[in-house]
C-alpha cells in the first residue's frame, strides 16, 4: 500500500481468528481413583451373590450377575456433571498440534 509519504510500501497482513465462545458447557463423566476403585472392590466383597448362583438358566444367571455388579459400579462411580469453559489458550494450543 502506498502511503505517499516515504519511498517505502506498508505492509498490510490479515489474521483470522477462529470464533471463540467463552459459555461454559456441561459434560457428564465418572471419576476413577483409587478411594473410588477401593470402595468399588469393598462392595463387591460385601455381595452374597446367591441371586446369580440361583439362577438357573445362563442368561439369567448372566443378567443377574451383571445387575449385581453394575450396580456397585454406579455406586462407586458415579456419573457427575462438570462444568466445561472453552478459552482461546487451549484453542490455540489445539491448532498448533
Amino acid at each position: 500500500m502506498d502511503l505517499g509519504l516515504s519511498d517505502h510500501y506498508a505492509q498490510i497482513v490479515s489474521i483470522q481468528i477462529p470464533e471463540f465462545n467463552n459459555t461454559p458447557y456441561r459434560i457428564k463423566k465418572r471419576k476413577f481413583n483409587e478411594a473410588n476403585t477401593q470402595k468399588f472392590h469393598f462392595l463387591l466383597n460385601q455381595v452374597t451373590w446367591q441371586e446369580v448362583y440361583g439362577e438357573s438358566e445362563i442368561n439369567a444367571k448372566f443378567g443377574a450377575f451383571m445387575d449385581v455388579f453394575l450396580h456397585c459400579y454406579n455406586i462407586a462411580f458415579p456419573i457427575k456433571t462438570v462444568r466445561m469453559r472453552n478459552t482461546i489458550k487451549k484453542q490455540l494450543d489445539y491448532s498448533r498440534n
